[in-house]
């Protein structure tokens, strides 16, 4: 029969076998019984026709697996259509059928206008609890204006017997039907109502007062609540309740009892929805908790479609990545969302996807890329994104774009794009981290000017085509070339020694013009120009006459403008700016100048802010931070006075310092590397050798020796 069946499919011609249709691709229906026997069939094409193929049994398993999915989409839409019946026992019928649409003509054509019986919306007297109506009165529950009094409703509740010999089902209803201004208003004595009603509350009554003390952030609380219900009339917490829950220990910032939360839910059979999943992922990554977020957005994932990650849920990860400056990984997020989920992206969504390129230097000229993206997608460009991008110029020193986006938000005429504080620390920041090309120098001459405008234009927004993007910086020079009001020079590009002038002339006009925008980290900044531009006096300068110390008496200075003198206040200084005075000191060798600095940080570290005349104190950051950011910022700056005491050959008062503080801080050879070739270049055997100790280095040396001499046996 096997020979006789060999014989008959050798007859068949082999291009037809080689063109038909591989069985089980594609399939409407599935059955195991016949995959199996087609497949026996394909065997037996195949040993009679040389040269085809033999068939695969992932055929078979695409085939299952196609089924698997048929079956749970239609378990999933057998769901759907069961809550969809659910909510519309719930919600009442306001249908206008045919009787009424012809009772409402012959209205309208009848003389009198009075006669018009148009269908009305079910009135409040149809939907509460008969009860209710009985114990409140038609009068009240009834309005003329089609709007019940609920604030007095209640108070003639507390007044009677409230929800006494009321069931608990009617008394739910009740409360659902409040509306959500008198909830708030009212919640106290809802919650009196219910209590004194003598029912056992059901889970709806808990979830009710559950979800509305969270709404008026009474955390504390919703967790009581939570506890009587589950802990003392065992209850069965459903996902609403434990949503409640979670959002509390959410604003709390409570990652650990809201990860405890998520277990017990997980422990009790209760399934997650996608509101628990955006909370718990919204506060890990707020904890700045990568692994716990990435770990719960794919349990979303692979759960169910009922669960898959929403709009929310990828601009959170989006936001996430922008912190851990992974922007790879955050544009793989946004290219999932919009390609293979088919999510239209927000406002937010491509802020976060901005911020994350911007974040990383080598994705710098992504972040323009989106944001061009992002105006062709209908959104504004607004303060927010230009500044997330006035900060990647800060970070990777991009003085030309910084500069031709400052001078877009000084003159494109919208008062919600002008720069604020952030725009001009930004600004500052470029300043600071700017590397001039020296094959790019231009004059201030107009046709230099409109060139490199154009050419840096393109690079600024690459699909830049007319007037809709972003207001072209052409639109710059039609509107004001020269910038009267705005002291920044014309040429794009600046040359090294361009820099420290415009950057003094921002800075005055900010004194003059925006006070409120110069504070400490602005100043920190233009010492960080100041140190970039090796100017050690200008840094000098600007730390005595324009910063001060919580104790200093003299709180103003005197500003020269436009033969004008100006009262300016004086800026306080922190701990960052005694790091960059004594980084300077270093470099320029001042070691008058370092010892000052040194002096006014130990007095900062030690002082509490006195009040100022308003009766405000100023703020010590040293205070407020961590003992991990302390420790950090203690032993950078400890080195720079370690390297200072060297380059002045103060070895010994060096060598003092280092040992002190060797029990706290880890010295690793880098840091002092410095010293120990000061002491070779002085011959100062004792430092060397005492440099070497303290950063293992006369260990790494010793077992260098070691293996050396035992080499030198085993060839003796």
């Amino acid at each position: 029969m096997l020979r006789n069946g060999v014989k008959a499919i050798r007859s068949i011609p082999p291009t037809f076998l080689r063109s038909s249709r591989p069985i089980g691709a594609d399939p409407t229906f599935v059955c195991f019984s016949c995959q199996i026997r087609s497949l026996n069939v394909k065997s037996l094409i195949h040993r009679a026709v040389p040269g085809l193929k033999r068939p695969s049994t992932p055929a078979l398993k695409d085939a299952v697996s196609a089924f698997q999915k048929h079956v749970e989409s239609l378990e999933q839409e057998a769901k759907d259509i069961l809550r969809r019946d659910e909510v519309e026992k719930e919600v009442p019928l306001l249908e206008i059928t045919d009787s009424k649409i012809d009772e409402a003509y012959d209205a309208l054509m009848a003389p009198e206008p009075e006669q018009v019986a148009l269908p009305e919306p079910q009135q409040i007297v149809k939907q509460l609890p008969s009860p209710f109506v009985e114990r409140l009165g038609m009068d009240l529950v009834r309005a003329e204006d089609g709007e019940s009094d609920w604030p007095l409703m209640i108070s003639k509740l507390q007044e009677e017997k409230g929800f006494t010999e009321i069931q608990t089902e009617d008394m739910d209803k009740f409360l659902s039907m409040v509306p959500a201004h008198v909830r708030r208003e009212k919640l106290a004595d809802l919650e009196t109502l219910a209590t004194n009603s003598g029912n056992d509350w059901s889970v709806k009554t808990y979830n009710f007062f559950l979800s509305e003390y969270l709404a008026a952030r009474d955390l504390s609380k919703v967790k009581d609540l939570f506890r009587e219900m589950v802990d003392q009339k065992n209850i069965p917490a459903t996902t609403e309740s434990y949503h409640s829950l979670l959002r509390a220990y959410a604003l709390e910032n409570d990652l650990k009892n809201a990860t405890q939360v998520f277990r017990d839910m997980q422990e009790k059979g209760v399934e997650p929805n996608v509101k628990i999943y955006n909370a718990y992922l919204n506060l890990a990554a707020l904890r700045s908790e990568p692994e716990i977020a990435w770990e719960v957005f794919n349990l979303m994932k692979l759960r169910s479609l009922s669960t898959a990650p929403t709009r929310q849920t990828y601009t959170t990860m989006i936001h996430l990545c922008a912190e851990t400056k992974e922007a790879n990984k955050a544009m793989d997020l946004f290219t999932d969302m919009t390609e293979r989920r088919g999510l239209m992206p927000t406002p937010d969504a491509y802020n976060a996807l901005i911020h994350a390129c911007a974040s990383d230097r080598d994705y710098f000229t992504q972040a323009w890329k989106y944001a061009t993206e992002m105006q062709q997608a209908g959104f504004p460009i607004g303060k927010r994104e230009l500044n997330v991008l006035l900060v990647a110029c800060g970070r990777t020193g991009e003085l030309t774009r910084a500069r031709l986006l400052i001078k877009h938000m000084l003159v494109c005429g919208d008062e919600s794009k002008a720069p604020n504080a952030m725009s001009y620390m930004s600004l500052f920041r470029a300043y600071a981290n700017y590397r001039p090309d020296p094959k790019k120098e231009f004059t201030t001459a107009d046709t230099a000017f409109n060139e490199a405008l154009q050419s840096e234009a393109v690079k600024l927004l690459p699909t830049m085509a007319g007037a809709q993007k972003f207001a072209p910086p052409r639109d710059l020079i039609e509107k004001q070339l020269t910038y009267e009001d705005i002291p920044l020079s014309q040429k794009i590009i600046l040359n090294k020694a361009d820099i420290l002038p415009e950057a003094r002339a921002v800075l005055t006009y900010l004194r003059l013009n925006h006070p409120e925008f110069v504070d400490t980290q602005l100043m920190n900044a233009y010492l960080d120009i100041c140190m970039d531009q090796k100017n050690p006096t200008e840094l000098q300068r600007a730390y005595t006459v324009e910063m001060r110390g919580f104790l200093d008496t003299v709180r103003e200075i005197t500003i020269l403008a436009a033969d004008k003198e100006i009262k300016a206040p004086r800026i306080l200084r922190n701990c960052y700016t005694f790091k960059t005075a004594i980084q300077s000191a270093a470099a320029s060798r001042k070691l008058v100048f370092g010892r000052r600095v040194m002096e006014d940080r130990e007095q900062y570290k030690a002082t509490i802010p006195p009040k100022n005349e308003d009766g405000t104190a100023d703020v010590n950051l040293y205070h407020q931070m961590s003992d991990k950011q302390r420790r950090k910022i203690d032993s950078q700056t400890e080195l720079d006075i370690v390297r200072l005491l060297a380059k002045c050959e103060l070895l010994g008062e060096a060598k003092q310092r280092i040992a002190v503080l060797a029990p706290i801080y880890k010295w690793e050879w880098d840091d002092l590397k410095t010293v120990y070739t000061k002491a070779i270049q002085v011959e100062d055997e004792g430092t060397a050798a005492f440099i070497k100790q303290v950063t293992g280095k006369a260990d790494v040396e010793t077992r260098r020796l070691e293996r050396h001499e035992r080499r030198n046996r085993r060839w003796l």
